[in-house]
């Protein structure tokens, strides 16, 4: 399950509100899931409940620019992750071989703490920040089956 969610955040000055260009990005490079069914079937109906194991490569990049736009604090890292997603779903049967499927995830691959460093000889005071990431999400799936006979 190809997932490309980038998350981003703009900053600005407290008093003057003018955008400070600095950059926090966090990206899920890709997400998978292994899952357990359960549900009822009526008629040519399907209505069911998921859950199990979410899996997938998170990554975070933080720049943080000083007053005369250096940059003055900057880290970036990459993890794989592992956490678990629930969910439900309605499947109908059209014809003999034909289903349409919407289903709904809700995945949580935990947090990532990320210590943005001072860039040494910039001039950045203090030694770092800490940044914190939530690597969570949900999805919206509709799909069209095809059984083979």
């Amino acid at each position: 399950m190809p997932a490309r969610g980038r998350r981003g955040i703009g900053t600005a000055q407290l008093n003057t509100r003018l955008a400070l260009n600095n950059k926090f990005e966090s990206k899920i490079k890709y997400l998978g899931t292994l899952r357990g069914c359960f549900g009822y079937a009526f008629d040519h109906t399907l209505v069911y409940g998921t859950a199990g194991l979410a899996y997938g490569e998170t990554s975070q990049n933080v720049d943080m620019f000083g007053p005369t736009g250096n940059t003055q604090f900057s880290d970036d890292q990459s993890h794989f992750k592992m956490g678990y997603t629930v969910g439900a779903g309605i499947e109908q049967a059209i014809p003999k071989n034909l289903s349409f499927k919407t289903e709904y995830l809700y995945y949580d691959l935990g947090e990532d703490k990320l210590n943005v460093a001072v860039i040494p000889g910039i001039g950045g005071a203090g030694t770092g920040y800490d940044s914190k990431f939530n690597n969570d999400g949900q999805m919206l799936r509709v799909r069209l089956n095809w059984k083979f006979d």
